[in-house]
């Protein structure tokens, strides 16, 4: 019995290392492309975690479905943040010298909105 609760431990250990290193890269990927410091990335995380909780558990969606919709949910309200939000301010990086601090000001304000949006919802 101790080599299978082994076996799922190194299991879980690979899978929640691999969660970890997307989080990474994806955080990496938007500083390094667009040089903006992503505080609420780990909040889109977190809500397409509820979504795909939400989906399997109350709407009754297949666990690999619900995960894949939480992704592209995730992925849309990303990209609904960066044109309603912050495409403006990197149009601005040109004039402004404080892009970084600016930016880390409204990653800040939507990783608190999120949070408090979600404790409200789920």
């Amino acid at each position: 019995m101790e080599i299978l609760a082994s076996g799922q431990l190194l299991f879980s250990a690979l899978v929640l290392g691999a969660t970890y290193a997307l989080i990474a890269l994806g955080l990496n990927l938007v500083y390094g492309t667009m040089r903006l410091l992503n505080v609420a990335h780990g909040d889109l995380v977190m809500l397409g975690a509820y979504v795909a909780y939400w989906l399997f558990t109350f709407m009754t969606v297949s666990p690999l479905l619900s995960m894949f919709l939480a992704m592209v949910i995730a992925a849309g309200l990303g990209a609904l943040a960066y044109v309603g939000i912050f495409r403006r301010q990197l149009a601005e990086r040109a004039t402004a010298g404080r892009l970084e601090a600016n930016s880390l000001l409204l990653f800040f304000g939507l990783s608190v909105i999120m949070q408090n949006v979600a404790s409200l919802v789920f």
